[in-house]
């Protein structure tokens, strides 16, 4: 809290402190959980799927760009709408919010971690849940650098810290979590159980927030739906992971980092 408080002050003299700003929300979570499950994961690798998600955001923009030049009716926006009251605005807000923020945007999280779910790297289901959050963290950042400069602000990078990075971090984790299971249990991906959970609180959260902005007088309701949303997601992790550590403890510990050699058989230490 210290250091983001900080940040956004100093963001206020300067637009590199407000980039720096944007993206130290995402760094300290990963870095959070690098240092609790640092036997189990490679820095290697969580950069690697860090900077695969942002790849796929890349071609999700593309994606983005073709929806939004399609008018879809009755869930386009009227261009006549600019600020204020928007009830006819509903339709759209529920296709950006469950389509293409809920659905995508967790595609984006997805390919990055189904890559990993069988890697050799992957000794613990720790490692998995880390790089889902790596995944979750890398849209954030993103998403956190074009909101925060298009605002210019540096309060929105302060309020986006704590409640949309940790949101989109959580979405990936719960992916991985999921995924995990299945790997230790030596099931297939149940896919519905991935995906739908997801796609409907990510969406639920944003069609809150969105329409709370747009249509008046119901601002403050649909902003204690999206926070409870966000605390009821963090509250079902935490009853996931005690789950699986209940269900499959570690019995044997294997330091991944041993297994990180160069081709000359000398330790990775930057891995």
């Amino acid at each position: 809290i210290f250091i983001l408080t900080s940040l956004s002050i100093l963001s206020t003299f300067s637009p590199v402190f407000l980039l720096i700003a944007s993206l130290a929300p995402s760094v300290i979570l990963m870095e959070v959980m690098r240092s609790r499950y640092s036997d189990h994961v490679s820095r290697c690798q969580m950069i690697i799927t860090f900077f695969e998600c942002t790849l796929w955001v890349f071609v999700l923009f593309i994606v983005l760009f073709g929806f939004t030049s399609i008018p879809l009716y009755p869930f386009s926006i009227p261009k006549e709408y600019t600020e204020g009251d928007c009830p006819k605005c509903i339709g759209g807000y529920a296709f950006i919010s469950y389509f293409l923020a809920g659905t995508l945007e967790e595609l984006t999280k997805f390919f990055a971690i189904r890559r990993v779910v069988y890697s050799k790297q992957i000794q613990h289901y720790y490692a998995l849940w880390v790089y889902g959050v790596c995944s979750g963290a890398s849209f954030a950042a993103i998403e956190n650098v074009l909101y925060v400069f298009v605002s210019n602000s540096s309060l929105v990078a302060f309020l986006r810290a704590f409640t949309a990075v940790p949101f989109h971090c959580s979405t990936g984790l719960y992916m991985a979590i999921i995924m995990s299971e299945s790997r230790v249990s030596n099931d297939k991906i149940n896919y519905f159980l991935v995906f739908i959970p997801s796609i409907i609180v990510h969406g639920t959260y944003d069609f809150a927030v969105l329409t709370g902005v747009g249509i008046g007088g119901y601002g403050l309701l649909l902003f204690l739906i999206s926070l409870f949303l966000f605390l009821g997601t963090i509250a079902f992790l935490r009853y996931l992971i005690l789950r699986m550590e209940a269900k499959y403890p570690l019995t044997t510990i294997i330091n991944i980092h041993e297994m990180l050699v160069d081709e000359l058989n000398r330790p990775m230490r930057f891995c």
